[in-house]
């Protein structure tokens, strides 16, 4: 691929297969062919159909990618982006809105705003604080989701699994109607340490497990410890200790 330096767009314009320092992108853009490049910030739009690899993507308005998306460091969004399928080294800011359609892998990823994938998503750190849609499985080492709007993830698998109800109305100051809850809804939740609130599951499987206020369990098959608040409804409860 031919080396360039920087490229700024502001109006409309296209982005040839390269190899770049920084792409600021503040019109309308076609990037055609593979890139590699340090720092790829979006504040209009971009469309892509191949790989891009990058240490930085910061998207501030609408980024489309048909290709897949390397990203070692940070891949922001703050406008919305949808991408083929990610391998994303650093850290994922969602701040608006994330689709992803084939299944992807994550280091650590934040989401505030809506994340949805059709495949699955696995990785170490998951943290969500906003809408989260997988299709597939979500697996990390550590997931833990606050919840503030409904979500729905068909699977749910790793070492220490935490789904409560958001506490992110004290952060602002602002007092919400208490009666307004949002739920998780599972198929399957599998992991060590589980701790659920507002969660509707079919089955729950680990070894330390507590069922919080306002979940609906099918069936729990734990082989540790089982803590369950009465305001739920467990179905059936199963111990596998040998």
């Amino acid at each position: 691929m031919e080396s360039y330096g920087n490229i700024k767009v502001l109006g409309d314009g296209v982005v040839p297969e390269g190899i770049y320092n920084n792409i600021k992108i503040a019109g309308s853009c076609n990037i055609i062919g593979n890139i590699d490049v340090n720092l790829l910030k979006i504040t209009g739009s971009c469309n892509s159909d191949e790989n891009i690899k990058s240490k930085d993507i910061r998207v501030y308005g609408e980024f489309n990618n048909k290709g897949e998306v390397f990203c070692n460091n940070l891949f922001l969004v703050n406008g919305a982006s949808s991408i083929l399928k990610g391998d994303f080294k650093g850290l994922v800011k969602v701040r608006g809105e994330l689709n992803i359609k084939e299944d992807s892998s994550f280091e650590n990823i934040e989401v505030l705003g809506k994340l949805k994938t059709l495949g699955n998503f696995e990785g170490n750190s998951f943290y969500g604080y906003g809408k989260v849609m997988v299709e597939g499985l979500l697996s990390a080492d550590k997931v833990e989701i606050s919840i503030y709007d409904d979500s729905e993830i068909k699977e749910i698998g790793g070492e220490n699994i935490s789904i409560k109800n958001s506490t992110r109305k004290k952060f602002f100051g602002i007092l919400l109607n208490e009666m307004e809850k949002g739920y998780v809804r599972c198929n399957l939740i599998e992991g060590d340490n589980i701790h659920l609130e507002n969660t509707i599951c079919d089955i729950v499987r680990g070894d330390n497990i507590t069922i919080g206020k306002g979940c609906t369990i099918g069936t729990i098959e734990y082989s540790n410890k089982l803590i369950i608040d009465k305001e739920n409804i467990v179905r059936n409860k199963v111990c596998t200790k040998n």
